[in-house]
């Protein structure tokens, strides 16, 4: 009994270093993200200020959309190739240089450049991040704490625009990215702090895998684009990637959709950020929520409602009568998508290889923001045409276009552990007369 007891306290001692370091994460995460709020804002405007029209001031998104789809696959090949620490803390470093030269930028073309540079460096820092945890914690454990860095993200989320608000108010435009430089550098420095391995090819370590067993799979993991190929061949990355594409179509036909919307019930700028700040706390509780999730049994069908609760969500939105539903379908879809949103990450990290994890998730996101920037561009045809009401019904039939994607991972899934329990559950002498007569 004593010997048991001491087991457990000394397993007990082993599992603490990687929780404080997913906390280390989780509050660089949080702070890091609160600055990209604050920031945005503040590129709006500048963005504005330069331009004259929305139409001339969306080509900085527009720019940092590229350079994030473009620079992808070398990011992803960084994170994999590079000491994953490195990478992370050199890209929040070169996050705050973007940053300032924003700051300091004279013209929109100069903002744009400065805009794709930061582009870049989020992609970096992103992937590198993405496949950093799943080495950093045990493959049980991934889903709380994934769940854990969602809870600061959305926490990020929520504080940053009134930060952002409250520094343009007290002191210009240019301050907030100033702001969101200084919490980029105290996410760098939070990063040195964690103790844990957090995975990343030396060179040494390259020459040792190629000489494995399986060399021929290492020399295919090992150029730009391993993570489109692991996507490609790997039937569990597939459905993840066609469940994200409905979402990220999803969202931006909602980006496009919900100011338009909150001036149809007179709200103006006020009720998107009442809106926002009801997503995110939806959100904090969807993420405190997907902590119990039993991901290895239950992960696929959680990602399947919560995708069609989306559909719903936003479908509903649109035929809301009053303002105040839409406040509260929007906690509602925030519990919903935050849920699948960790699940989602955990289920990908773990049918990932540490080789190209950061590749995959690169590819991922390049794929996302490919898809959420083509048909951002169409949403905003939409709204002019017809209505918001129109583009959030778009929104919610992209969503069960996710849950279609989802539903194949979960049939799948019960599948496999359908045929488990059969295996486990036939009597020995059943299993030996099927092989009698198979000879």
């Amino acid at each position: 009994m004593r010997a048991r007891l001491r087991s457990r306290s000394t397993d007990h001692r082993h599992s603490l270093p990687w929780q404080r370091d997913v906390r280390l994460l989780a509050i660089s995460r949080g702070v890091s993200v609160a600055g990209a709020e604050a920031g945005y804002i503040a590129l709006l405007a500048i963005a504005w200020r330069y331009a004259g029209s929305a139409s001339d001031a969306t080509l900085v998104l527009l720019a940092a959309t590229v350079a994030r789809i473009i620079g992808a696959p070398v990011a992803g090949w960084i994170g994999d190739r590079c000491e994953r620490r490195r990478v992370i803390v050199a890209a929040e470093v070169g996050t705050a240089i973007a940053l300032c030269l924003m700051a300091a930028s004279g013209s929109l073309a100069a903002l744009a450049a400065a805009a794709m540079l930061h582009a870049f460096a989020t992609v970096c820092c992103g992937s590198a991040l993405d496949a950093a945890v799943a080495k950093l914690v045990p493959s049980m454990q991934l889903g709380r704490a994934n769940a854990t860095l969602a809870m600061a993200r959305s926490t990020g989320h929520m504080l940053g625009p009134m930060l952002g608000g409250a520094m343009i108010a007290l002191a210009d435009t240019r301050s907030a990215l100033l702001v969101d430089a200084a919490t980029s550098i105290v996410a760098a420095a939070l990063m040195l702090l964690v103790a844990g391995q957090l995975g990343g090819a030396t060179p040494s370590a390259v020459n040792t895998t190629s000489e494995a067993p399986d060399s021929v799979r290492s020399r295919n993991d090992d150029g730009l684009l391993a993570g489109a190929r692991a996507i490609a061949r790997e039937p569990v990355l597939r459905c993840i990637a066609v469940g994200y594409a409905g979402i990220c179509a999803a969202f931006a036909f909602v980006s496009a959709a919900e100011l338009p919307l909150c001036i149809s019930f007179g709200m103006d700028e006020a009720g998107l950020g009442v809106i926002v700040s009801s997503w995110c706390g939806g959100s904090l509780l969807g993420a405190w929520r997907a902590r119990r999730v039993r991901i290895e049994h239950r992960g696929a069908s959680v990602l399947v409602r919560s995708s069609a609760a989306c559909a719903a969500v936003l479908a509903l939105t649109g035929l809301a009568p009053t303002f105040s539903i839409v406040v509260a379908l929007m906690f509602a879809g925030g519990f919903a998508m935050a849920t699948g949103d960790v699940v989602g990450t955990t289920v990908q990290q773990q049918h990932t290889d540490d080789r190209v994890r950061a590749r995959v998730s690169a590819a991922m996101q390049a794929l996302n923001s490919t898809i959420w920037g083509t048909n951002l561009a169409l949403a905003g045809l939409v709204v002019d045409a017809t209505s918001p009401a129109t583009a959030y019904a778009i929104a919610g039939a992209w969503c069960i276009v996710a849950t279609a994607g989802f539903a194949v991972l979960a049939r799948a899934q019960h599948d496999a552990h359908l045929s488990f329990a059969l295996r486990i559950a036939r009597p020995r002498h059943a299993l030996e007369s099927d092989v009698a007569e198979s000879a």
